[in-house]
């Protein structure tokens, strides 16, 4: 993958982090959760989105991790995306290790 790629990555990354890092305890109205708009799942096989796979040997690997709640992996043609949903006892410097190890190993 180049350049450009990998900063796609850990931009991703990076914000995935920091909203699960100020997200804080707040809790959302049942207001709020009612008003939420419903996404609706394109059933078109033939947009572009359709090429999407997840790399389900690295998803397994970041779920593994300590103080990963959650955490996807995905790849489409040349570029790959990947989310992380940490703990909030995960410090800033241990989110951005990891943001960056994985990232590293999707380059690969």
């Amino acid at each position: 993958m180049n350049a450009m790629k990998m900063k796609l990555l850990a931009a991703s990354l990076a914000s995935v982090m920091l909203i699960a890092g100020c997200s804080g305890d707040k809790e959302e109205s049942d207001a709020t959760k009612e008003k939420a708009p419903v996404e609706q799942v394109n059933e078109n096989k033939d947009d572009a989105t359709s090429n999407i796979k997840q790399n389900e040997a690295l998803t397994k690997k970041v779920q593994e991790e300590k103080g990963v709640i959650d955490g996807q992996v995905y790849e489409q043609d040349d570029t790959a995306v990947g989310t992380l949903l940490l703990d909030k006892e995960v410090s800033d410097k241990d989110a951005k290790e990891l943001a960056e190890r994985f990232a590293n190993k999707i380059i690969r």
